[in-house]
């Protein structure tokens, strides 16, 4: 698992915001 937003999607912003 890497931590990289796809689209930056509202689910991965929700983890990482700074993203």
């Amino acid at each position: 698992m890497s931590l990289s937003c796809e689209a930056a999607n509202d689910f991965c912003l929700s983890l990482f915001p700074e993203y």
